[in-house]
């Protein structure tokens, strides 16, 4: 006869005992009667996060639906821009019925362009630089189609359409966007000229209003969405267009814009005019060969005549 294992008829007799002091404890009557009653409140309370429909699912969930898209930069999704909203209140100690009147110091504490330039900048594209010369045209459709400027618009552009400029708008280590070689450039080669994205302006006013043009319209993207009056401010110098001419405020609205004078220990490789010709008009020509990818400098005292206080700015 076999001899029955002690140690599991021990087992055996615990399990069943735990079993009946389950059963018959009324401690335990309480607390399943209590967890039914509070599972049928939950499911019929509104703010339960368990409510079900009648099949026993949890109800479908809507889900959110992506603003609308207008394009993709560097993997970015961009949406609907959203236009600047004029403001009754002082912006940087500055009244904003003063617009106006604001000089060139103003206009950049006005639109906060010290801290701006704290942080890089972004990469200038081509539809970008397009926006700025369709808002450009939209200024002079408003500013100037009506009788109170008789001998016409105070402002125009310099040239035609030009698509030979061998550089391109790049990032460099050291001064941000900047200007690179797009091939090999041979000493004399013309690097670029005065354009149709060649904008002058014969007085102060026209060119602050512009500004504040710019400052007020929408963004172009989400992102590029500030600074582009304070870019505006930046790329603008004085000049006297033609060479022999009023001195004018002149600004491009192209690639050009991003040229950089020579940091410490660096030489200009372009400059305004030929060797030998008297004064600067708008062609920049290369003094020494150039290789591709090389950053373009030139010293800007070749073309730019800071005289603000001509304009009243």
């Amino acid at each position: 006869m076999a001899i029955p294992n002690l140690s599991t008829a021990r087992r055996k007799s615990h399990r069943l005992g735990f079993a009946r002091a389950i059963v018959c404890s009324p401690r335990s009557w309480f607390a399943l009667g209590f967890s039914v009653l509070l599972l049928s409140w939950m499911k019929m309370s509104p703010y339960s996060s368990l409510q079900t429909t009648t099949t026993g699912k949890r109800p479908k969930q809507a889900v959110p639906q992506p603003p609308q898209q207008l394009r993709q930069r560097d993997g970015k999704t961009n949406h609907a821009p959203k236009p600047k909203q004029r403001s009754r209140r002082q912006r940087h100690g500055l009244d904003p019925a003063d617009e106006q009147s604001f000089d060139h110091d103003d206009l950049k504490r006005y639109f906060g362009c010290n801290k701006l330039f704290k942080t890089p900048r972004p990469v200038i594209t081509d539809d970008e630089w397009r926006n700025f010369r369709d808002l450009y045209n939209e200024f002079v459709d408003a500013e100037y189609s009506s009788s109170q400027y008789p001998n016409g618009p105070e402002t125009y552009k310099v040239g035609k359409s030009w698509s030979g400029s061998p550089v391109h708008g790049n990032t460099t280590p050291d001064k941000g966007r900047g200007l690179a070689a797009s091939r090999d450039i041979r000493k004399g080669d013309l690097i670029f000229t005065g354009t149709n994205n060649t904008l002058v302006f014969e007085t102060g006013p026209a060119w602050r209003k512009f500004l504040l043009h710019l400052f007020y319209a929408p963004p172009p993207d989400d992102v590029y969405t500030e600074g582009f009056a304070c870019d505006m401010v930046a790329w603008s110098w004085n000049q006297r267009v033609p060479k022999d001419g009023p001195i004018a405020i002149v600004v491009d609205v192209d690639s050009s814009s991003l040229l950089n004078k020579p940091s410490k220990g660096e030489t200009h490789n372009i400059q305004c005019g030929k060797d030998g010709e008297e004064g600067c008009g708008m062609d920049y020509y290369a003094v020494r060969d150039i290789w591709e990818g090389e950053e373009i400098l030139c010293h800007y005292s070749d073309f730019a005549n800071p005289m603000w206080h001509t304009f009243g700015l």
